[in-house]
């Protein structure tokens, strides 16, 4: 079963240590999941871009790529059925028109990508405050912003030539 946002944002959450300081609130780690969603429901009378990736509010387990920007209809323009063999095939929707791409078979969320994205938010924040130091003890913020960046690099996307 595919991850939920609420289980998208706890799984990121986890994995760049939002507890930490610099912490990173649930506003802040909600919107660095929408930001690494691969496709999002489709909605009715609503302006979608060349490139956008919808899946139909009725699941059939397609995912579909805007190749006309415009704006969408009313209703749902894509079959409420699974339908074998039709990638490539087009749909009209108002004024913007959609591709199959094919099964919907990858998550919704690129939690890599997310968890990059929290990492340099963190390394961010830390380049904002300021190096300390209290009698023996020495606050290097400098070398915490560095370890963020460090840890960024980590999900790096991969690149398969």
């Amino acid at each position: 079963m595919p991850l939920s946002r609420t289980a998208a944002i706890n799984q990121v959450s986890i994995m760049v240590q939002s507890n930490e300081f610099p912490e990173l609130d649930s506003n802040e780690l909600g919107l660095i999941v929408d930001n690494n969603a691969r496709s999002v429901d489709w909605a009715a009378s609503t302006s979608y871009v060349y490139g956008d990736i919808v899946e139909p509010i009725i699941k059939n387990g397609r995912i579909y790529k805007c190749i006309v920007a415009g704006t969408s209809g009313t209703s749902n323009p894509f079959p409420t059925y699974y339908r074998e063999f039709c990638k490539d095939i087009g749909f009209s929707d108002n004024t913007a028109e959609w591709l199959d791409l094919g099964p919907a078979n990858v998550e919704r969320y690129d939690l890599r990508s997310a968890v990059r994205a929290g990492w340099i938010l963190k390394a961010a924040k830390a380049a904002n405050l300021i190096a300390s130091k209290d009698g023996s003890q020495d606050i290097n913020l400098e070398a915490l912003q560095k370890q963020f960046l460090a840890m960024a690099e980590r999900y790096r996307p991969v690149v398969l030539l």
